[in-house]
């Protein structure tokens, strides 16, 4: 809303009254107004269609609106011309809070930001936090059409919000930044996200009831978010990208301030495909996706006795198939689906695919002979066949292990011919079949031979996620140390490339050697310790000049802090005192949980009880999150959870996303069974006292369970492994 008219009137003796008169909203859903009064100050334009666009923070701050503003600007024009639909207000305000729950909220005209979300400082703030206004500014604007134009008509279809936001974010992003590449970082930061949530029976699907505020807020999770996205991103792609964009419009169009399902939208989107001549019932289709909890693994086998044809086969993925259905959710479609399929092969190299190339697995075919273009599978041929190209489906693929075997030796001979998203989806889809013992462990190994060869952030960023999960397996267990010298030789090649100088380099670089000198120095190469060490002692001895690079300070923090003592650590808490650029807190946050002394980690979580501490309540929880996931603190963060639960839940059980994350991340690292007695025994005690976080609580059960299976089939596995490879003498 604008305010149109101030007027004074007098309403009683020596009281004076100041009536602010406002403009009538557009029809809209009530949970999208918001009034503010502050004494913010703010930065302005006016869009390229003459909309009055403002961004508002703490006066001190006011700067660091102008990167937000200019992004937002270009970004709602964008978005009016991909979708053809005017912004129907004149003004758009955005304002950065300082303590502030979720990450954003898309209130109509008044967009409210947490300050890490919307604040860019040059010079203080790094690319990460650049790529993130970014993308939560293009967030927020795609939901003024996708929430605000258009509102689901209940919340069982939230992800018609958040999936559409979360997808059309990456479109605006990339149309400011087409050198970011963000269609590149949506494979490994939504699609393999949601893979990794949705692989468990305690998942959901897209589309479910819900009849209470709990259960709402337990849907907004990677489900909602990043699968919604990435059977949206499937979609666009089998549909093409044009009948897509005039699906979406006719749908805004016919919707537009009214409630809408998910039906709505399969029609809308089908009778688009129909006026151009496809006939695809929309419907039929996409029920299989959003109607059904977790996504198929496609079995791909070269046919026996002939030429340039395949077998495929489609069955349900779990990360651990022996897991008891908890029954709350039954499948309409007994866990089959309708796959859009592509390929190719070493013979007939073709990446470059579109919906033309689509061939379909419908729900009642459990396998199927794909004739693939003739000459690209000669019979006895020793190349490579590869389907899901550039991942745009939301499913698995497993192979032979002579195909497995055929991929992992051209990523070791020339990994440049398979493209970027490519290498990352077979590292992602081979460890997490060997995850669910569909594939050996040598067969995972071996698909990351190659890295120390890998200069690209995707496919090293998808085999970190992957080489974490080993790292937190074995932190505590007499293999790491030989794990952690295999490390070092996948990581040093990549480290001496890259350096620790950014000076002229590009924004995936600028994420390339961020990641590879975090691996670097977590695994223990010498040369990162000593640098980090240095440059922080540097900087403790002159505090008011910083020489460490914006884009490298989580890092450098992190590592000196964990080396050093209190003197090191209260250092950190000091400057994070005296930081007034939002983004540099979290960085300093983050890295006083790197700690390895137990008292002081013990003394960092106590003050988030504090009536008087330093630390926002946006930011208190994931304090606790934090120190969980260092090797010496994962059980201090557990037993101290526990001890508080009831505090805890108290003061921050109604900020849902910091609340299941934290449920999340002090369990995810447990992998024996005493470990998930533990687990069991604390859910039990607090019975349907989780709040919000009662699928979190039934999650971690079930992410323990699988641990705990993973340690026992696996360990000597590793042993072996690293013993063939001469890591264990």
């Amino acid at each position: 809303m604008r305010i149109i008219n101030n007027s004074t009137t007098v309403r009683e003796a020596g009281v004076t009254y100041v009536k602010d008169v406002h403009e009538t909203t557009p029809k809209m859903s009530s949970y999208l107004l918001a009034f503010i009064f502050c004494d913010f100050t703010y930065t302005s334009g006016i869009t390229q269609n003459g909309i009055l666009y403002r961004a508002w923070s703490r006066p001190e701050e006011v700067n660091s609106t102008l990167y937000a503003l200019d992004v937002g600007m270009k970004i709602i024009t964008y978005y009016e011309h991909f979708f053809q639909i005017r912004f129907p207000l004149r003004k758009q305000d955005m304002i950065a809070i300082p303590d502030f729950a979720a990450g954003a909220m898309e209130n109509w005209g008044l967009i409210t930001y947490r300050e890490t979300a919307m604040l860019y400082k040059d010079g203080v703030s790094n690319e990460a936090n650049r790529e993130r206004v970014a993308v939560v500014v293009s967030h927020e604007l795609a939901h003024q059409w996708f929430g605000d134009l258009v509102s689901p008509a209940w919340w069982d279809d939230l992800w018609l919000n958040e999936g559409f936001a979360t997808f059309v974010e990456y479109l605006g992003v990339d149309f400011v930044h087409p050198d970011w590449k963000m269609f590149d970082t949506f494979v490994v930061s939504e699609l393999q996200d949601a893979l990794a949530f949705d692989g468990l029976v305690s998942s959901h699907p897209l589309y479910v009831p819900v009849g209470h505020p709990d259960e709402i807020n337990e849907i907004f999770d990677a489900i909602s978010y990043a699968k919604g996205a990435s059977v949206i991103r499937m979609m666009r792609h089998f549909l093409g990208l044009g009948t897509f964009q005039r699906g979406m419009n006719r749908y805004l169009t016919s919707k537009q301030y009214d409630a809408a399902s998910h039906d709505d939208l399969w029609s809308a989107l089908s009778q688009q495909a129909r006026t151009e001549g496809k006939d695809i019932d929309i419907k039929s289709v996409m029920d299989t996706w959003t109607l059904q909890m977790n996504y198929p693994v496609v079995t791909v086998t070269r046919t026996t006795g002939r030429a340039d044809s395949v077998t495929v086969t489609q069955g349900r993925y779990l990360d651990n198939p022996d897991t008891p259905e908890l029954g709350k959710y039954v499948s309409p479609f007994n866990y089959t689906w309708d796959i859009p399929l592509t390929f190719t092969t070493s013979y007939s190299p073709n990446f470059n695919q579109s919906d033309q190339d689509v061939r379909w697995l419908r729900r009642n075919e459990s396998s199927k002979l794909i004739n693939l273009e003739a000459g690209s599978l000669p019979l006895g041929s020793s190349g490579w066949f590869l389907a899901n190209v550039e991942q745009n489906g939301y499913y698995r693929v497993n192979y032979q292990l002579g195909n497995w075997e055929a991929l992992a030796n051209q990523l070791k001979s020339n990994h440049l011919l398979i493209p970027i998203i490519n290498r990352a989806q077979i590292i992602n889809d081979a460890w997490n079949l060997a995850k669910s013992n569909q594939v050996g462990f040598e067969t995972a190994f071996k698909v990351i031979d190659y890295l120390d060869n890998e200069r690209e952030y995707i496919p090293w960023n998808a085999a970190r996620r992957e080489l974490s999960y080993i790292n937190r397996m074995l932190a505590v267990n007499v293999l790491y140390g030989p794990f952690q010298k295999f490390m070092q030789n996948k990581v040093n090649s990549s480290y001496q490339y890259f350096g620790l100088n950014n000076t002229g380099s590009s924004h995936t670089d600028v994420a390339a050697r961020g990641l590879i000198t975090g691996e670097a120095c977590k695994y223990g190469i010498q040369a990162c310790l000593d640098t980090t060490h240095a440059l922080y002692q540097q900087w403790m001895a002159n505090p008011s000049d910083n020489p460490i690079d914006p884009n490298l300070r989580t890092i450098v923090y992190c590592n000196a802090i964990q080396a050093g003592d209190w003197e090191e650590w209260s250092f950190g808490l000091k400057m994070y005192g005296e930081a007034s650029v939002a983004s540099e807190k979290v960085n300093l946050l983050k890295a006083l949980s790197c700690a390895s002394k137990p008292w002081i980690l013990n003394n960092y979580m106590a003050i988030i009880l504090d009536s008087n501490s330093p630390i926002r309540k946006q930011d208190a929880l994931s304090v606790i999150s934090q120190i969980s996931s260092n090797t010496v603190g994962r059980a201090l963060a557990w037993n101290f959870f526990r001890s508080n639960f009831n505090q805890l839940k108290d003061l921050f059980g109604s900020s849902f996303f910091s609340w299941t994350d934290v449920i999340d991340s002090v369990t995810r690292n447990f992998n024996t069974p005493f470990e998930l007695e533990e687990v069991k025994a604390f859910r039990k005690s607090q019975e349907g006292n989780f709040g919000s976080g009662e699928r979190a609580i039934e999650q971690a059960v079930e992410k323990v369970s699988s641990n705990v299976k993973w340690m026992q089939a696996n360990e000597q596995v590793i042993r072996r492994f690293l013993t063939t490879t001469g890591y264990i003498s």
